[in-house]
C-alpha cells in the first residue's frame, strides 16, 4: 500500500535527521538566497501564505542542522522563527519542503515512492494527499476529515473540477478493505459512477461565481455498523448525509447543497454519491433543480455550531456535546420554518438526539419522541415524519431489549413487538428512504424464527428487490431469496479454487458435500477447521468438503486456510460473487446430497456429522 511505503520513507528520513552526525552520500544543493527560498511556493494553492518583499528582506538562510554536515536549509524571520525549511535527504535535490506560519509548520511536501505527498499541518488541518502522476494535484487522499471533504467539494463545484471530485470518491478497493459483501460493493460502486454527473448538475443549478465562499458543513451523526454484523475486517462508519452552506456573495444570499453519503476508510472520509443541489421537491440525498436560500439569521446560528468544542464518539461528554448541537439545530430549524432547507437541518437535529440518547442522555430520547409527535401532527406521512418515526423505533427496540436482562420469554415478547412495529412502519411509509432498511430488518427478524418465518422473510426481501432495485440492499435481498428457496434444488455454486482448479459443487455427484462459507476474520476458524477435518476423517471417502472464502485477497485467503488447517477445496472469487449468489455475508454451512441438490440450507456444525452420515447412506 502507498501508506506503508510513505510511512517507511518518512521514518527513514526522521532517523537520518535524528542522527545528525551521519553524513550524506549526496552533495547538498548550494546555499540559496532568502528570496530564492521565498520564491518556492507550495504545489497546493493557499497551503501557506506568500512572503512580501519586506518580509524577505528581514529573513536569513542557515544550513540545517549545522554547517559541517547540512542536509538542507532553514529560512528564518527577524524574530528567528522558522519560515521555510527545505531538505535534501539522501538525494541531490530538495525532497522535503516545509512551510511555516508564526513559527509553526502548517504544510509539508515530501517526495515518496510513486509520487509526492502533501500534508496540511497545525492550524491548516489534517489532510494527507498524494500526487501519483506528477501534475501537482491530489490523486489519492490518505487522510481527510468530513469538513475538509466539504471544502474540497465546494471548490470542485465552483470550478466544475471532476478530477478533484474523483479523488474523493470511495473505490471498490476501499470497500474491500473494510470487508463489505460483494452485493453492497456493487451497489455503492453504481452510485459513485454517477457522481461526476451530479457534480455538473449541482454546478449548473447553483451558478456559483468567484465571490462564493464556503461557510459551514452540517453532518448527520455518524453511524457505526460493527464488523461482526457483516463479517467484515473493520467497522463500517459512515455519515448518511451532509449539508454544505455556501455564501453566494450576492446580496447576502446563501444556498445549501448535499454531499450525500460519506464512508470512513482508514483516516480518510470518502464520498459515495457526490454533491447534489437541494430543492423543495427533492430529498437532500437526491439531485434537485437548484439550491435554496438561507436567511441571514439562520446563517449566524449555523456558524455557532462550529464554535461548540467537539467531543469524540465513545468518549465521556459525547452525549452532552450532541445535546449542545441539538440546542442550536433546534433554533436553526425554527428559523427555517417554511424554508425548503429546513428538512436537512431537522434530520441533523433528530440524529443528534439519537446520538445523545445512545450515549446515555435520556433527555435526547424524550426530545426525539416529542419531535416525532410534533412532525406527525403537521406533516403526517411525509418523508421527514418517516425519518423521525424510524429513529424512535430503533431507540425503543434497543431500550426494550436492554430491559429484558436476557430473560428468554421477555426477549421473545420484544421480538414479536419488533416485527409488528417494523411491519406497521412499512405500511405507513411504503416509499420512505428508511423503508428498505425496515424491510431488511424485518426479514432478518423473521429468519431468526426458523421455518415458520421463512415465507414472510422472502416477502420482505422481495419487496426490497422489486420496490427499491437500485438500493444497496437489493442484490443482497435477491440472493437471500435464492438461499431460502434452494432446498431440493441443484446447488448453483461453481467457481475456481485458490489453486486454480474449476469446481462445480452440483456436479461432484455420488458423495455428500459440505459447503462452508468462511473468512480470515473469523475468531473460531481454527475450531471449525478442526471439526470439519474430524468429520472428513470419520466419513472417509463419503463426503466432499468445499469451502467458499469471503475474503477479497487470494493471498490472505490462502494463508488463513493453511494456518487454520482447513480441509477441502477452497473456492475463491475476489468480487464476492460466490457468496452473493445466496445473499451470504458471514459464516454459513450448507449440506448438499449425493444428487447435487441442497439438503439443508442452514446446517449447524453441532448436527452436521449426524446429517451428513444419514445422507451418505
Amino acid at each position: 500500500m502507498t501508506t506503508k511505503r510513505i510511512t517507511t520513507r518518512v521514518l527513514a528520513t526522521l532517523t537520518l535527521l535524528g542522527g545528525l552526525g551521519v553524513g550524506s552520500a549526496f552533495a547538498v544543493p548550494p546555499m540559496p538566497k532568502a528570496e530564492e527560498m521565498a520564491a518556492i511556493a507550495p504545489k497546493q494553492a493557499g497551503a501557506a501564505a506568500a512572503l512580501t518583499p519586506a518580509d524577505v528582506a528581514r529573513c536569513r538562510v542557515t544550513p540545517y542542522p549545522n554547517e559541517k554536515q547540512p542536509v538542507g536549509y532553514v529560512l528564518t524571520d527577524a524574530n528567528n522563527r522558522t519560515v521555510r525549511r527545505f531538505l535534501a535527504v539522501g538525494a541531490q535535490n530538495y525532497n522535503i519542503l516545509s512551510f511555516y506560519q508564526n513559527g509553526q509548520e502548517v504544510y509539508r511536501e515530501t517526495e515518496v515512492p510513486g509520487g509526492k505527498q502533501f500534508r496540511w499541518l497545525g492550524t491548516n488541518g489534517s489532510r494527507v494527499g498524494v500526487d501519483t502522476d506528477g501534475n501537482g494535484t491530489v490523486d489519492v487522499w490518505e487522510a481527510i476529515s468530513p469538513e475538509e471533504v466539504s471544502r474540497e467539494i465546494f471548490e470542485a463545484v465552483l470550478k466544475k473540477d471532476a478530477a478533484k471530485l474523483q479523488a474523493l470518491l470511495v473505490t471498490p478497493k476501499d470497500l474491500q478493505a473494510i470487508g463489505l459483501p460483494a452485493p453492497q460493493i456493487q451497489a455503492i460502486t453504481a452510485r459513485t459512477a454517477k457522481a461526476v454527473e451530479r457534480l455538473q448538475a449541482t454546478a449548473d443549478a447553483l451558478k456559483l461565481t468567484d465571490k462564493a465562499k464556503w461557510i459551514h458543513v452540517e453532518l448527520w451523526a455518524p453511524e457505526t455498523i460493527p464488523a461482526d454484523e457483516f463479517q467484515g475486517r473493520t467497522d463500517l462508519v459512515r455519515h448518511r448525509n451532509a449539508g454544505v452552506l455556501v455564501d453566494k456573495g450576492v446580496d447576502t444570499q446563501a444556498v445549501t447543497f448535499s454531499l450525500g453519503e460519506l464512508i470512513q476508510v482508514g483516516r480518510a472520509w470518502k464520498l459515495v454519491d457526490g454533491p447534489s443541489p437541494i430543492s423543495p421537491a427533492s430529498d437532500p440525498g437526491t439531485p434537485g433543480t437548484g439550491g435554496v436560500d438561507i436567511p441571514p439569521a439562520a446563517q449566524e446560528l449555523i456558524k455557532k455550531i462550529d464554535g461548540i468544542p467537539t467531543v469524540a464518539y465513545g468518549t465521556p461528554g459525547y452525549g452532552k456535546f450532541q445535546m449542545e448541537r441539538a440546542a442550536v439545530l433546534n433554533e436553526v430549524a425554527t428559523k427555517l420554518q417554511g424554508n425548503p432547507s429546513q428538512e436537512i437541518f431537522l434530520k441533523q437535529l433528530l440524529d443528534a438526539y439519537v446520538a445523545a440518547s445512545e450515549a446515555g442522555e435520556a433527555e435526547g430520547g424524550k426530545q426525539l419522541v416529542a419531535w416525532r409527535d410534533q412532525i406527525e401532527k403537521v406533516a403526517k406521512g411525509s418523508p421527514i415524519a418517516g425519518f423521525a418515526a424510524f429513529r424512535v423505533l430503533g431507540l425503543e427496540y434497543s431500550a426494550k431489549l436492554t430491559a429484558t436482562n436476557g430473560r428468554p420469554k421477555e426477549i421473545e415478547d420484544v421480538q414479536t413487538w419488533w416485527r409488528d412495529s417494523l411491519a406497521s412502519f412499512i405500511k405507513t411509509y411504503p416509499t420512505n428512504e428508511e423503508t428498505p432498511e425496515a424491510h431488511y430488518r424485518l426479514a432478518l427478524a423473521e429468519e431468526s424464527r426458523g421455518k415458520k418465518g421463512e415465507e414472510e422473510a422472502k416477502a420482505q426481501y422481495a419487496a426490497i428487490a422489486k420496490n427499491f432495485p437500485t438500493h444497496q440492499l437489493a442484490a443482497q435481498a435477491a440472493g437471500s431469496i435464492r438461499r431460502l428457496e434452494c432446498e431440493g434444488k441443484p446447488i448453483a455454486l461453481a467457481g475456481t479454487t485458490l489453486g486454480g482448479q474449476p469446481v462445480n459443487v452440483a456436479n461432484l455427484g455420488g458423495k455428500v458435500s459440505i459447503v462452508y462459507f468462511w473468512g480470515s476474520f473469523q475468531q473460531d476458524l481454527k475450531k471449525d477447521a478442526a471439526e470439519l477435518a474430524e468429520l472428513a476423517k470419520k466419513l472417509g471417502g463419503n463426503v466432499n468438503i468445499v469451502t467458499v472464502c469471503l475474503d477479497t485477497s487470494a493471498q490472505v485467503a490462502t494463508k488463513a486456510a493453511t494456518d487454520a488447517g482447513l480441509p477441502g477445496a477452497h473456492l475463491f472469487a475476489a468480487d464476492g460473487s460466490l457468496a452473493a449468489q445466496y445473499g451470504i455475508i458471514g459464516t454459513h454451512l450448507m449440506l448438499v446430497g449425493k444428487d447435487g441438490k441442497v439438503a439443508n440450507k442452514n446446517a449447524q456444525m453441532a448436527f452436521l456429522g449426524e446429517e451428513a452420515e444419514k445422507l451418505s447412506k
